[in-house]
């Protein structure tokens, strides 16, 4: 599924709806990116993740405590250096020996289809082949229009872009900020970086929201600072990953 469909959400949501599983909620990038990776060694044949579990304050004194549990493993496709695939990999293998521990696994992209499959991800195919896919759907017109009006907003003539719930959550907060009356600081710099005809589509959305978070920055600051507003601009625009 694509960046925002709500992997994230709705596997956090799903732990919440299965208390009796003891679901535990795991990041994969917080435990197999070569940063985090530092930290851990695998000791006497101990999974790098009851490590990681540990010291996050879930005591697990050996693998047989996550036996009759839900693990929920988010974001495979983050995981890219060979290290971490590897530690990966190996975790995988021991804890899918484990009675009864269920895993949940989410991903952009099917492991076979992940750059880290030609590592070692391939080694645990038993792994994927006897696992079940599921999908996120895309948001269909009538949720969108559903959800809009739920949240006081109009069916612009650009919302049919608007298909996966980060983007609805983005087009209406910022429609909302921008309805707003505001300070004459604000308004000026609304109209320097924001001109009236924008676009449509998920381009413009993201200028928009570009723009508010300029002002946002802005009126953090006492008085009007132009440099502050050129900064937010460099931050905003030159990392779109922040700001989108």
């Amino acid at each position: 599924a694509v960046s925002g469909a709500g992997k994230t959400t709705s596997l956090r949501l799903l732990g919440r709806y299965v208390p009796q599983l003891n679901p535990i909620f795991v990041p994969l990038s917080r435990v197999y990116t070569a940063y985090e990776m530092r930290n851990l060694k695998k000791e006497n044949g101990r999974p790098r993740l009851l490590t990681w579990l540990e010291l996050q304050g879930v005591p697990l004194p050996d693998d047989s405590a996550l036996a009759n549990r839900l693990l929920i493993l988010d974001g495979l496709d983050e995981i890219t250096t060979p290290e971490g695939v590897r530690a990966l990999c190996d975790d995988l293998m021991a804890l899918c020996s484990l009675p009864s521990l269920r895993i949940i696994i989410s991903s952009k992209l099917p492991p076979a289809e992940l750059a880290a499959w030609h590592l070692e991800l391939r080694d645990v195919a038993n792994l994927w082949r006897s696992s079940v896919p599921c999908r996120i759907q895309t948001i269909g017109s009538a949720q969108r229009l559903d959800y809009l009006r739920r949240s006081g907003q109009e069916q612009s003539e650009d919302s049919e872009g608007l298909n996966t719930p980060f983007l609805l959550t983005l087009y209406g907060s910022t429609q909302r900020f921008l309805s707003v009356k505001h300070t004459p600081v604000f308004q000026s710099i609304r109209d320097r970086w924001l001109p009236t005809a924008i676009g449509t589509g998920q381009e413009a959305l993201f200028y928009r929201y570009l723009c508010v978070q300029i002002c946002r920055w802005c009126e953090s600051c006492p008085g009007d600072d132009v440099r502050s507003e050129a900064d937010a601009f460099f931050l905003l625009f030159a990392l779109p990953a922040v700001a989108f």
